[in-house]
């Protein structure tokens, strides 16, 4: 069993009204939990979400915001952050990672990433994709960053929240 990390966009008006519903699992992730928070939009990062959250911040975990926000934003040791977890990301909060985003190149955030593993960082589920290649050989890692990297964008457009869950 793998871990595991989905972006969701959200209305604002709608997430503000049933967030409390949401917080205590009410809804869950049935259609009605979708669709009573204002579910707009998914991606599923797969496996990539990590070496993503290592080439933009440097780190294993953590990292400068807006940076650390965009698919990782748990304090803590690895045991306890790579476990289930949700977490919310207000409006202003999706405008800066956007903005952030916006700013990126993709073939620096490759170098980055592979500087980083150069140095001895820990990426997740990294190596063995599709025989000897790695997640970015295989193209994996370019369709999870240009994915992200749109969904924030449209996010951070449409003025919505984004809830990042791992499990």
């Amino acid at each position: 069993m793998g871990v595991w990390t989905w972006l969701d966009r959200h209305d604002r008006g709608a997430f503000a009204r049933a967030s409390d519903a949401w917080l205590v699992g009410e809804y869950g992730d049935s259609a009605d939990g979708r669709a009573a928070t204002g579910h707009v939009a998914g991606v599923h990062t797969h496996r990539a979400w990590h070496a993503l959250h290592v080439a933009l911040t440097g780190e294993e975990e953590g990292g400068l915001a807006p940076a650390c926000h965009v698919v990782w934003t748990t304090p803590g040791a690895r045991e306890a952050s790579m476990t289930s977890a949700h977490f919310v990301h207000s409006p202003e909060t999706v405008r800066e990672v956007a903005d952030y985003l916006r700013t990126l190149d993709e073939q620096r955030v490759v170098a980055d990433l592979y500087a980083a593993r150069e140095l001895g960082a820990y990426v997740y589920s990294f190596d063995r994709w599709e025989g000897e290649l790695d997640m970015v050989q295989c193209g994996c890692f370019h369709r999870v960053l240009r994915e992200v990297v749109a969904f924030y964008l449209a996010a951070a457009s449409d003025g919505q929240v984004v809830v990042v869950r791992r499990a």
